[in-house]
């Protein structure tokens, strides 16, 4: 018996150094796995994985990819760079009418700009100034923080802000809602004010509020010294920086439900009813265009932050400085028009890799499965006349040598934008790869001699 032993603890040493291929007749052996096998369907599922040795709970639990896993891919999202496309195109620049504005063209989906004039130069805002107050408000609201049906009493402060107003009392009391609605459709100073106290305990809290969330926006050519926009020491913006401010309130659905609506009737059944008519003319005038704000004070002149949307594709253009909302108006349906004329925006279908089952060369199971992973793809801004054929492919070695970590590479992820390599990411292993030991090297060769 000392000698069978013996002889089992032996060959167990030379099986945890020795390839599958090498084992004795009755053992597992490996297969090659050509290409047909690595597709990229997920009906079937993980095939189950073998141990060499009856292997605890824990270590299976460790080693095997749970289903969830499976079904539950990392996700990545990638950006590809379309600047080759554009530059191919040879698309001509715009053309502003009036050199004296304040002037940028962005593209809402990627924060591309396609067209300045004096973008950064620091400037009044005038009531452009209340695309930060109501993002503000949107995000609390989307946040849970405050509902559009809470109700909001006018302190007395709120109610003297003079300017474009909706003539709040003190005491009287509006839902948030009617408030954000006298904010984005007739501009009112008072209810801007009235929102900032309700949300942040006071004016001044609120508006150091509206600073910190420009830095966080990048918007470095902006202090805000209130929340309405009238005319103030240290109150100043840019026009790159408010189409900043902009594309974020875009991305609040209750953001453009405000800035889109037309009209809006406040003290409803009051006897002091008012049908509010939103001040941003292009609503009613060009074609998709979803807000957002205008303002006009002495020191800022005639001030307009738009946007407009057709097929998928979102346009911000913003004019600060003009002398009259003529110029104001055609400036910004000008950079429009050229923006729908030369570009689209397009987002390719995300693609999932699903998880592959590769032979295991010296591991305490026979095969390990890679980490399945799902591809979501940002829009792509490309020339109006030009294709984005975006394909995805992916290769695996045939086999792995334990151990192996899960951030080891065992194959790679490409991405090809009109046949040019755009993207490229490692496959790896869904867990750890262990090095079968001894002790499951002699557990399996105990099975073999006994059949235990």
């Amino acid at each position: 018996m000392k000698r069978l032993l013996c002889v089992l603890v032996s060959l167990a040493l030379l099986f945890c150094a020795a390839p599958l291929g090498a084992l004795a007749e009755g053992g597992v052996t490996q297969q090659n796995l050509d290409a047909s096998q690595f597709t990229a369907g997920e009906e079937e599922g993980l095939p189950a994985l073998t141990a060499y040795a009856s292997p605890t709970p824990s270590q299976l639990a460790a080693q095997t990819p749970s289903q969830e896993d499976v079904e539950n891919a990392q996700n990545v999202s990638v950006t590809l760079d379309t600047q080759a496309l554009i530059d191919q195109a040879g698309v001509s620049p715009y053309g502003f009418l009036y050199p004296d504005t304040y002037c940028v063209l962005m593209d809402a989906s990627t924060g591309r700009v396609l067209a300045e004039q004096n973008s950064h130069a620091q400037v009044a805002p005038a009531s452009v100034t209340k695309v930060m107050t109501m993002l503000l408000l949107c995000e609390a609201m989307e946040a849970g923080q405050i509902g559009e049906q809470d109700v909001v009493t006018a302190s007395a402060y709120a109610s003297s802000i003079g300017g474009s107003q909706i003539y709040l009392e003190e005491g009287e009391q509006m839902t948030v809602e009617d408030l954000m609605m006298s904010l984005a459709l007739p501009s009112a100073n008072d209810a801007a004010v009235c929102l900032g106290e309700y949300l942040c305990g006071s004016e001044e809290a609120f508006v150091e509020r509206m600073n910190q969330r420009a830095q966080e926006l990048g918007m470095e050519n902006t202090h805000f010294a209130n929340p309405h926009g009238l005319d103030e020491e240290g109150h100043y913006s840019s026009a790159y920086d408010v189409a900043l401010m902009t594309r974020q309130l875009l991305q609040s659905q209750l953001g453009r439900k405000y800035v889109s609506t037309q009209r809006y009737v406040l003290r409803e059944g009051t006897g002091r009813d008012w049908t509010m008519i939103n001040s941003n003319p292009l609503l009613a005038t060009y074609d998709g265009c979803i807000g957002v704000k205008t303002g006009f004070t002495d020191a800022a002149h005639y001030c307009l932050s738009s946007a407009a949307e057709r097929d998928g594709s979102t346009f911000i253009a913003v004019c600060l400085g003009a002398v009259t909302t003529t110029s104001r108006n055609e400036e910004c349906q000008g950079m429009l028009d050229y923006a729908f004329a030369n570009y689209k925006t397009v987002t390719p279908e995300p693609v999932t890799i699903p998880a592959q089952t590769l032979p295991v060369e010296l591991g305490l199971y026979q095969q390990a499965a890679t980490q399945p992973v799902t591809l979501t793809f940002t829009p792509l801004l490309i020339p109006a006349g030009a294709e984005a054929a975006v394909e995805t492919d992916f290769s695996v070695q045939p086999s792995i040598t334990a151990p192996l970590e899960q951030t080891a590479s065992v194959g790679e992820i490409t991405v090809t934008l009109n046949g040019e390599q755009g993207y490229s990411q490692p496959i790896t292993p869904a867990q750890t790869v262990e090095r079968r030991g001894f002790w499951a090297a002699f557990g399996a060769l105990w099975q073999r001699v006994f059949g235990l």
